[in-house]
């Protein structure tokens, strides 16, 4: 099972509603190794679940949010950046720092990092693979949310026609 590296995502409510920008850059590494970067100052909607539904999903802040940052990267973008280094070499180029117990990870040089296009699909099943390793979702209600992101017709009628640019990643907000 995957896992994230980095701890928690530290965050502050923008002037959109329900927007929230993310403060630090979160790492995640797949059941492959493959590991993958949400960077800083990304905007996120957290968990999106129709009122009448949240009964049952919970609210858009309640569950782990590193997992909705990624899905919502991948959603805007249907895009997804890729770490092309290990996690030993990722320490071994002092590029995460522990404090209080707690992983950070500082930007990763541009020619470390893929950008590669993502499937509906595969940006779906990647998020309940995220789902699955944080700690404080059930695994009903990961199944539950697995089946709701199929019906996200977002996907479909308004990604951002821009892609990711690595030279921009932690200078805009993305």
């Amino acid at each position: 099972m995957g896992y994230f590296i980095t701890g928690n995502t530290i965050n502050i409510q923008t002037d959109k509603p329900l927007i929230h920008k993310a403060l630090n850059n979160q790492l995640y590494m797949d059941d492959d190794n493959t590991i993958y970067l949400c960077p800083k100052k990304q905007e996120y909607d957290g968990y999106t679940i129709p009122k009448w539904l949240a009964w049952l999903g919970g609210s858009n802040f309640e569950w782990d949010l590193r997992c909705a940052r990624e899905h919502d990267l991948n959603c805007k973008y249907h895009q997804e950046i890729v770490v092309n280094l290990t996690l030993s070499k990722l320490k071994a180029l002092n590029l995460l720092r522990t404090i209080n117990n707690k992983v950070y990870c500082l930007n990763i040089p541009k020619e470390y990092l893929l950008v590669r296009n993502v499937s509906f699909n595969s940006a779906n099943d990647k998020f309940k693979r995220m789902m699955l390793s944080a700690t404080n979702i059930q695994p009903w209600r990961v199944k539950i949310m697995r089946l709701a992101v199929n019906l996200n017709i977002h996907w479909f009628i308004s990604w951002d026609e821009k892609h990711i640019d690595l030279d921009k990643i932690y200078y805009e907000v993305v």
